[in-house]
């Protein structure tokens, strides 16, 4: 389960680089170990088929809310499965309320480099 009631969709390593980050992390220790105990009991392998189709476990669909059409997003690392609706919501409330999101990625490097230091 993703954030926000979304499926979250890693590639194998993927999924093993962010287990990593988690033992190496400075987080809470009671943190961490609920965080883990999620994420790593509703984890679940899926396989892809000859055309590159994944079945998604009916368990995480109704976990996550997913019931009509969803949207496939890239999100860095991995793809989100979201509610088609909610998401057009939340990307036009976004998109009004925060304009400043869409600035050009070298800007925000910069700014952030500029935080930093």
């Amino acid at each position: 389960l993703g954030d926000d009631g979304c499926l979250a969709r890693y590639t194998a390593d993927g999924f093993n680089d962010l287990a990593e980050a988690l033992r190496s992390s400075d987080l809470d220790p009671d943190e961490l170990l609920a965080y883990e105990r999620l994420l790593f009991t509703t984890a679940e392998e899926v396989e892809t088929d000859r055309t590159g189709r994944v079945r998604l476990p009916e368990r995480l669909l109704a976990q996550a809310g997913l019931s009509g059409d969803v949207v496939i997003l890239g999100n860095n690392d991995h793809l989100e499965i979201r509610d088609r609706e909610a998401w057009n919501a939340e990307r036009s409330r976004l998109l009004t309320e925060r304009p400043d999101l869409l600035m050009n990625p070298r800007r925000a490097l910069r700014m952030a480099g500029k935080r930093s230091d």
